[in-house]
């Protein structure tokens, strides 16, 4: 590696304490039992600000491990006699613990050049999560870590000259962390060696300007303070942001012709003053404008026994209205007499006074239109601005929900919300969506039919509300229309319930525009229409019929409608009914008492008792065994009693009975709902 050119200053700084061999173990032990013995008294604790590229601090990783596994690994022994070659040296791994030692120290070093921290502790009591560094390599003024590194490499120096060289060669450390921090110009760099990685998970590289906390020694500070502007001028009424405070700290160990290190304002205490309370105020951030004049804001900043001021001038000018913010002034309703609103007039941060600082005057302020409002201004403020607002007519609002619902046959009502305000409503009815539409009058209520129409024909209706002020109407938009066509009335107090297991009753009620009822019936649960047939039609006076042919233990759906037939002879229907429901059952009992009464060598005689019900019949069964299910079925009978012929003689025989339901379907097909079978009974032949 070839070294660097003279057209740099070097100026590094090393521990010595810390080096390759035997030596380093003997100054770890007193390095340890040194490091709190030489912290100062006298502290505080600030923010350095300081801009950190970590980008390039880290790319001086493969420059360290490059040296160290090349053929340039080699130092000069204490007596400057022969140069000792490393050989198998391991590269170094970057530890992200360490590198926030080593960020802390570039900060660090910016204050107090060496190796002794800004409160007069040892280096090595820069911790981070636990890990510390071994041993410290600092470099100040070069302009690139290439730079840097060359200088750390010591190449023709001397064993006394090649410490640097010595850490970045040291065979106990494994781990590495570089920082690299710019101040005014000036860059810092710092290498921390580490025995052991700490294993932190890898972070993004810090390339921006940053605060960290530390901790300094005030006895020997000096502070320096000066603030972003000399001067403002403000209109009266007005605020504006404070000049940024910038403040910066030396020491005696600061570089000679290096950069103080700037510090965040927040982390000192610093006091705002006036001159003249009176003309201008420190507010937080702002500085506010409360009289015509001058005043001098002067800023103290202390740390520990260094104090620092620094001052700018607030000059206070009257202000013109011609500047002022006027909040918009809502628009009025027309009262025939004249109206003189007030306004909200703002200039800067300062809500004006009515009076104090403005006075008003009104033009064309009685009728509908544009009024006009002069704002002049008075006291601390000059000049005039003008602001204006709408007059208008009384309004009314939309009519909403409109709904036009069959009455009867020959008559629909229309119904819609109230509007709020509204002195009446008219309503408008033609034959056509888009057609010509005729008032059928005004009305107070929300409300109205209209009668004397044709059955079926569909009408249109819109309806607009009103409002009377002195004896005229203002009229609102009409609303949505909305249609509907004169149909008979629904029948009512419906009820469905079975009539028998085959068969149901409906009845209902109906007025006198139902002239006739239909009667549509399915199987089907949430049925469509076309799911539905129409099992019979009735006079409206009917008030009942009976619907028969129906499956026993199955539910049945039923809705109705009625209907008118109009003067050209079209029937006009009703929308249907609900769907009401109905499912006629029979259940059949078991017969009981099942026994033999009599044996001949050739029959044997069986009784039971009834079961209950209309239109029950029983099956006979015979088997050759009590478990020889389900057996020869020998006669169906309405009778409790069967006599079993043909059997053979001296032989044991086994019966069962159940009892039936038996209806016929609209096809004239029977059909059986069967009960359970007795318990089985036997009996021998003579």
């Amino acid at each position: 590696m070839s070294r660097s050119s003279g057209l740099h200053v070097r100026r590094t700084g090393i521990l010595r304490a810390i080096y390759v061999g035997a030596v380093a173990l003997v100054l770890t032990v007193a390095l340890f039992g040194s490091v709190a013995s030489v912290v100062r008294a006298d502290t505080a604790t600030v923010k350095g600000k300081v801009t950190y590229q970590q980008t390039t601090a880290r790319s001086m990783l493969k420059m360290v491990n490059d040296f160290r596994t090349g053929d340039d690994a080699w130092i000069w022994n204490s007596t400057n006699t022969e140069k000792i070659y490393y050989t198998n040296l391991s590269t170094l791994t970057y530890d992200y613990n360490l590198e926030q030692v080593a960020m802390q120290r570039a900060m660090e070093i910016v204050l107090c050049w060496g190796h002794t921290r800004p409160d007069g502790s040892s280096c090595f009591t820069a911790i981070y999560e636990k890990t510390r560094s071994y041993a410290e390599n600092i470099a100040i003024n070069y302009s690139s870590v290439d730079d840097a590194f060359l200088q750390w490499l010591e190449e023709e120096e001397y064993y006394s000259g090649q410490g640097h060289r010595r850490n970045m060669l040291g065979s106990s450390y494994n781990a590495i962390g570089i920082a690299h921090v710019v101040v005014d110009g000036c860059h810092f760099y710092v290498q921390e060696f580490g025995s052991k990685n700490s294993g932190a998970a890898a972070t993004s590289p810090v390339d921006k300007t940053a605060a960290r906390e530390l901790k300094i020694d005030t006895a020997s500070l000096s502070l320096t303070t000066s603030l972003s502007k000399s001067s403002m001028t403000l209109e009266y009424g007005k605020s504006a942001t404070r000049p940024t405070l910038n403040v910066s700290i030396r020491s005696s160990q600061t570089w000679g012709n290096g950069p103080g290190l700037p510090l965040d304002s927040s982390s000192v205490t610093s006091t705002w003053s006036s001159s003249a309370s009176s003309v201008a105020k420190v507010s937080g951030t702002k500085i506010a404008a409360v009289g015509q004049g001058s005043a001098k804001i002067t800023v103290k900043t202390t740390i520990g026994n260094s104090t620092s001021s620094s001052s700018f001038t607030v000059n206070v000018t009257t202000a013109s209205l011609s500047s002022a913010t006027v909040e918009a002034v809502a628009a009025r309703t027309y009262t025939g007499s004249p109206i003189k609103p007030t306004v909200k007039v703002k200039c800067g941060d300062r809500d004006l006074v009515s009076g104090t600082d403005y006075t008003l005057a009104y033009a064309n302020n009685t009728n509908v239109g544009t009024a006009t409002i002069t704002i002049k201004g008075k006291g601390n403020y000059t000049g005039t601005t003008k602001t204006t607002f709408t007059i208008k007519a009384p309004g009314v609002g939309t009519v909403s929900n409109p709904k036009a619902v069959s009455a009867s046959y020959k008559s629909i009502k229309v119904s819609w919300d109230a509007v709020s305000g509204a002195t009446g409503y008219q309503v408008w009815r033609s034959t056509a969506s888009n057609g010509e539409y005729v008032c059928l009058g005004s009305v107070t209520t929300t409300s109205r039919e209209s009668v004397a129409l044709t059955t079926g024909t569909t009408y249109y209706y819109k309806v607009r509300a009103y409002k009377e002020v002195a004896g005229t109407r203002f009229f609102g938009k009409y609303s949505s229309v909305v249609s509907a066509a004169p149909k008979p009335s629904l029948p009512t107090s419906i009820s469905v319930k079975a009539q028998s297991p085959v068969s149901a009753k409906i009845t209902w009620s109906a007025t006198s525009d139902v002239k006739y009822v239909q009667v549509w019936q399915t199987d089907k649960a949430n049925a469509e229409q076309s799911d539905y047939k129409m099992v019979g039609s009735y006079s409206g006076s009917a008030k009942s019929c009976i619907v028969k042919y129906l499956t026993p233990n199955k539910t049945y759906y039923f809705k109705l409608r009625s209907y008118v037939v109009s003067d050209s002879g079209t029937k006009v229907f009703s929308a249907f009914t609900s769907v009401y429901s109905v499912k006629p059952t029979v259940t059949v009992g078991t017969p009981t008492g099942l026994k033999v009464t009599a044996t001949t060598k050739d029959s044997i005689s069986l009784e039971w008792n009834a079961v209950s019900g209309d239109n029950i019949r029983y099956e006979v069964y015979r088997m050759t065994s009590a478990t020889a299910t389900p057996g020869v079925m020998i006669k169906r009978t309405a009778n409790t009693s069967k006599i079993s012929y043909s059997l053979e003689s001296g032989k044991t025989y086994y019966y069962r009975v159940r009892a039936y339901y038996f209806y016929t379907d609209e096809g004239g097909n029977t059909h059986r709902i069967f009960g359970a079978y007795t318990s089985v009974v036997s009996g021998k032949t003579k």
